[in-house]
């Protein structure tokens, strides 16, 4: 399962990762996958329309997810799909995926190659084209060794750098270093 978690706009990267699930799914139709698109926003209605008219098998959309189904979601999926172009500092759903040891596959922009670093953490790109973002998607579907490197890299880098407890020491030792 793939997701693409965020605010439904169209510079988050949504059509872009519409496509890019369109051209995995036909390049390999054997293997079991959907796209989940959890999220609401101004863009949500335009974006079912567009699965509808272009025929795009096997995309689910959530609405707003949050508390234990947020949970439960990000437990069932496996990849993270956020090829955004919107003006991002660090989205928390990267972060949030990488917890669930989930690869990211997204662009490099603002705050994001902070935390990706590509074939160690997922894989980024400077591109818009969604068969960039395909191509990425079959190269972690076919090269199962390497999913599991990134899933592990990424759990055990977000576990000790992320959490809300690990991000609430730091505060407290820079607070406590000034006062």
């Amino acid at each position: 399962n793939f997701l693409f978690l965020a605010r439904i706009e169209k510079e988050k990267g949504v059509y872009i990762a519409v496509e890019a699930y369109k051209e995995f799914f036909e390049k390999h139709p054997g293997i079991s996958s959907s796209l989940i698109i959890a999220g609401d926003g101004p863009e949500l209605p335009a974006v079912k329309n567009y699965v509808e008219e272009y025929k795009v098998h096997n995309i689910e959309f959530t609405g707003y997810v949050k508390g234990d189904m947020k949970k439960e979601l990000l437990l069932s999926s496996h990849i993270m799909l956020f090829p955004t172009y919107y003006g991002e500092g660090l989205p928390n759903s990267i972060l949030e995926g990488m917890l669930y040891g989930m690869p990211v596959v997204s662009r490099s922009i603002a705050g994001i190659p902070d935390v990706v670093t590509n074939e160690v953490n997922g894989f980024l790109s400077e591109s818009l084209q969604p068969t960039v973002f395909a191509d990425f998607l079959l190269l972690l579907a076919n090269n199962s060794e390497l999913y599991s490197t990134i899933a592990a890299n990424n759990h055990n880098k977000a576990a000790g750098k992320f959490t809300a407890e690990r991000v609430r020491e730091r505060i407290l030792a820079i607070y406590t270093k000034f006062n």
